[in-house]
C-alpha cells in the first residue's frame, strides 16, 4: 500500500519530469505518463484511509416503547414485558416532552465504557486414579 511519503515522492518525480519535458503531459500514449497517472490515483485512494485512526460505531439501534420514568438524565422505556433503561445528558437531542405514558423512540449506539481482558486460566490435566487392587 502506498503511504503519504510515497505519494509525495511520486508527485515530485512527475513534477520534475514534466517541468523539463512539458510535451510528456500532452502525450497520452506515453507509458510513463500512464503509469504515473495510475500510481497517483492509487496513492490518493490509500492516503486518506491510512490517516483515519478512529471510526464511528458500525451501526445505531432504536428502541420504541412507552415511558415509565423520566428524571432528567435517566429514562425507563417499556415495550411488551421488557424494560430498558437509558442514560442521557445535555448533548442528547430530545424532541418533545419526556413524561410517563409518552410513546418514544430512542436511538442509541453501543459504545463500551470500559473493557477488561483477562488471560485464560490454565487448565490442569485431570488426575488419573490409581488402578484398584482386588
Amino acid at each position: 500500500m502506498a503511504s503519504s511519503g510515497d505519494f509525495f515522492i511520486l508527485l515530485t518525480i512527475v513534477e520534475l519530469v514534466t517541468e523539463d519535458h512539458p510535451a510528456i503531459l500532452r502525450s497520452s500514449s506515453c507509458f510513463c505518463v500512464q503509469v504515473c497517472t495510475c500510481a497517483i490515483g492509487v496513492a490518493r485512494l490509500n492516503v486518506p484511509a491510512s490517516c483515519n485512526t478512529a471510526r464511528p460505531p458500525k451501526s445505531d439501534y432504536q428502541w420504541t416503547g412507552t415511558v415509565l420514568e423520566a428524571d432528567g438524565d435517566h429514562l425507563v422505556v417499556q415495550k411488551g414485558d421488557e424494560k430498558w433503561e437509558f442514560a442521557y445528558d445535555k448533548d442528547t437531542k430530545v424532541t418533545g416532552t419526556l413524561k410517563a405514558g409518552a410513546k418514544v423512540t430512542v436511538k442509541y449506539v453501543m459504545k463500551a465504557a470500559s473493557i477488561e481482558a483477562k488471560e485464560e486460566a490454565k487448565k490442569e490435566a485431570p488426575k488419573k486414579e490409581a488402578p484398584k487392587k482386588k
